[in-house]
């Protein structure tokens, strides 16, 4: 059963949120970056589960697929894609109204590198989560801005109320870092970062560090049950259902 065969299907459907199995196969992949869509469904998975709704955990998470809206939030304000924007801040706010929640999450993606940029609406902060640039780097400098200006324009264009936000301050927080021969992990750690951080009073380090993303073994994910197929390949990727869970896993076969 060859790979090619299935590899523009989805190995994924939640609502809607999709990824294929050539998604799944290429974020697997040693040396690869994790694709927006794979880290899009994780994030749904994350809504999905009853503690994961924002009416329960008072948390939203947007992403990048299908919506877009992470990445719309670093263009330039007059080129960002309205449209995208008025539906990401409208739709959600049906789940529980956004001034309502302790957290706005944002998986972002920018110059091959994931991080997750947070609005800690209950201690009034913007909260940056990065496995390998820290404050006065120049990319985070750089992408903090537009985060922050894009964020906090299209905020009163769309939800119209004030938050106070212009007093808010950035935090970067320690946690896991990536070795500096690993550029490609930061997906996963941006994944980790999503299902583990609940505050700033949580520390992150004794949760998972870079030993935990060997080579070997480099991605590990559970997805609510869905339909799938069972792919077995000599170039090492398995998909299985087990304990009516979606369980993928990438490993190396020698």
């Amino acid at each position: 059963m060859a790979l090619s065969e299935f590899q523009g299907e989805d190995a994924v459907n939640l609502s809607g949120v999709r990824c294929t199995f050539w998604a799944l196969r290429d974020s697997l992949k040693p040396g690869e970056v994790v694709k927006s869509f794979v880290v899009s469904v994780f994030a749904y998975s994350l809504f999905s589960k009853p503690s994961g709704h924002p009416v329960n955990s008072r948390r939203h998470y947007f992403f990048s697929k299908p919506s877009g809206h992470p990445d719309q939030l670093l263009k330039d304000v007059d080129e960002a894609d309205q449209d995208v924007l008025a539906r990401a801040f409208r739709r959600s706010s049906k789940a529980r109204p956004l001034n309502q929640s302790n957290m706005l999450f944002y998986p972002t993606f920018f110059q091959d590198h994931w991080f997750v940029f947070a609005v800690d609406i209950k201690d009034r902060m913007y909260v940056i989560l990065d496995s390998v640039f820290k404050k006065d780097d120049e990319y985070q400098v750089f992408v903090r801005g537009r985060l922050r200006n894009s964020f906090e324009i299209h905020w009163d264009k769309y939800v119209g109320l004030d938050m106070g936000y212009e007093n808010y301050e950035f935090v970067y927080l320690a946690g896991p870092e990536q070795p500096p021969e690993n550029t490609t992990d930061s997906g996963i750690y941006c994944m980790m970062f999503l299902e583990h951080w609940m505050s700033t009073r949580t520390s992150l380090t004794p949760i998972f560090s870079h030993t935990d993303i060997p080579q070997e073994l480099q991605f590990l994910l559970a997805f609510p049950l869905g339909t799938c197929k069972i792919i077995f390949q000599r170039s090492l990727y398995v998909i299985c259902l087990l304990d009516k869970m979606f369980l993928l896993y990438y490993a190396i076969i020698n």
